[in-house]
């Protein structure tokens, strides 16, 4: 398998088509611990950006 074969492949995909993606920011609440990120905060702390 050549070295390079994900990068051609995402060079073909580029060139065929738009590319496309989605933003899901996540925001802190005033409560929300900021260090130590392992804390999974809450699904209600979603944002909503996207196509």
């Amino acid at each position: 398998m050549p070295d390079d074969l994900l990068a051609d492949e995402l060079r073909k995909r580029v060139v065929a088509a738009p590319v496309l993606f989605d933003v899901n920011p996540q925001f802190a609440d005033r409560s929300d611990q900021l260090v130590g990120l392992t804390k999974v905060w809450p699904d209600s702390h979603q944002g909503g950006v996207g196509r």
